[in-house]
């Protein structure tokens, strides 16, 4: 039953993923390396004098800088005077389709789009930086799966914005001022109590316990996985998109 409801959600996905079609393979390799270049030399200047800008800007890109190159219609527009969603979920609402498929679909299109390119991004920082020097192919390996797992915890906030975001410029200009302080001071305290950030604390675990940090990795990845699936479930559930 489980697997029968992915196979619907994918089902459901590919007729949004044909929109992706029409973005030119030469302004995604371009988009690509510029980013790629970006990363390389935030890495060297967080490892070189660990300024909490450099993790700050690394996981911005790393995280959400390929949404930048979602086509327009795909993404999320005012429905009313206070909601944002997704203009493709608005219609599959009208459509006997049941919600629990729409919301993985969601997950779906995320995952497709964002995970190889985050991939690519450390593959590319791998051979491109000194990070070869200070990993091994098997702890890069839980390098790789402990920053795909972080994409998965953060990038469900991405997904959760299709289903239904209450929208002000004002509102949200606060929202991310507030954010990004609240990042900014829990990056400075994690690194005054434990000496490291999250680039070089994630070096440093897949150094030292790459099985232990890729088992922790995932499961935590997995449990919040579930937990956001049912969170959007009841947010779809109670929003008036009409």
């Amino acid at each position: 039953m489980l697997l029968h409801n992915w196979k619907q959600a994918y089902s459901l996905a590919k007729f949004e993923l044909k929109a992706f079609e029409r973005i030119s393979i030469i302004s995604i390799l371009i988009y690509l390396l510029v980013m790629q270049f970006v990363v390389v030399k935030l890495l060297e200047w967080h490892l070189d004098s660990s300024q909490v800008r450099s993790e700050a800007i690394f996981l911005l890109i790393f995280l959400a800088a390929i949404t930048f190159l979602k086509p327009k219609e795909l993404q999320s527009q005012p429905i009313n005077s206070n909601i944002m969603a997704s203009p493709v979920l608005i219609m599959q609402k009208q459509l006997p389709i049941n919600e629990d498929t729409m919301i993985k679909s969601r997950f779906i299109i995320h995952f497709l789009y964002t995970v190889p390119f985050q991939i690519l991004i450390l593959i590319g920082l791998y051979f491109l930086s000194s990070l070869h020097e200070l990993l091994h192919v098997g702890s890069f390996i839980a390098f790789i799966i402990f920053w795909l797992s972080l994409g998965v915890l953060f990038g469900n906030v991405l997904i959760k914005v299709e289903i239904r975001r209450k929208y002000s410029y004002i509102r949200d200009l606060l929202r991310g001022i507030i954010l990004y302080f609240i990042a900014t001071t829990a990056i400075i305290f994690i690194r005054n109590e434990f000496n490291y950030g999250l680039i070089d604390g994630s070096i440093y675990l897949t150094q030292r316990w790459p099985w232990l940090t890729t088992l922790v990795s995932v499961i935590i990845a997995f449990l919040c996985f579930n937990l956001w699936i049912r969170n959007m479930k009841k947010s779809l559930e109670k929003t008036d998109y009409m």
